[in-house]
């Protein structure tokens, strides 16, 4: 990621991609609209070397994003296309949400992702949801169909 860029995504948003400069949460993608408002925003980071890594069957580019309170679900949905697009070789963009808070379920859904798993950190019980470019939904899922 450069250190900074802006992502038109359509006649509505446009997104700002920053790096913040912490090593926690590296990545930044504020959504404004087309009046200039921040309408929403999230951080991101590499999901290897970091407390999910080992909760799924992680790719060494999947990143993990944290949303901004207030986010509408339209703003972090293109978020994430600008993080996809930024970081072509993502396979999943995961986002852990506390297990049982429907609401933040039913959000993230209408922004795009899907629920997958819950699971257990060491720290907390979370439910974990992936919205996944379009090159990876492409792929065949059932095994008889994997070219090898």
């Amino acid at each position: 990621m450069s250190d900074f860029a802006t992502l038109p995504i359509d006649a509505t948003f446009v997104v700002d991609l920053s790096s913040t400069g912490r090593r926690d949460w590296p990545a930044r993608y504020q959504v404004r609209d087309a009046r200039g408002s921040v309408v929403g925003g999230l951080e991101a980071r590499k999901v290897v070397g970091n407390h999910l890594e080992g909760s799924y069957p992680v790719g060494i580019e999947d990143r993990e994003v944290r949303v901004d309170a207030g986010s509408s679900p339209a703003a972090v949905g293109a978020a994430v296309h600008a993080l996809l697009t930024d970081a072509a070789r993502c396979r999943r963009v995961v986002l852990a949400v506390p297990e049982g808070q429907l609401e933040a379920l039913a959000a993230a859904e209408e922004a795009g992702f899907r629920f997958v798993v819950d699971i257990d950190t060491h720290q907390e019980s979370l439910s974990l949801l992936v919205a996944e470019p379009e090159w990876v939904l492409a792929q065949p899922s059932a095994i008889e169909e994997i070219p090898l």
